[in-house]
């Protein structure tokens, strides 16, 4: 199945935004007074959190 096209292209966009989301919402339960620096702060995190897994993925499967 060499020619199946990669998992990767067929994720709809704004999925990953989602993602990104989600993570922000779990990181600010656990920091609650993060300011606004420490949200932006936050988000740089959560977007290269989301990055590295997407990136080490072997599939879609969750």
């Amino acid at each position: 199945m060499a020619d199946a096209p990669n998992w990767r292209t067929q994720i709809p966009p704004g999925s990953r935004h989602t993602v990104v989301t989600k993570i922000m919402e779990t990181l600010k339960t656990q920091i609650p007074n993060a300011g606004p620096e420490g949200l932006v702060e936050l988000n740089k995190f959560a977007v290269r959190f989301e990055q590295e897994i997407f990136n080490a993925a072997t599939s879609q499967v969750y």
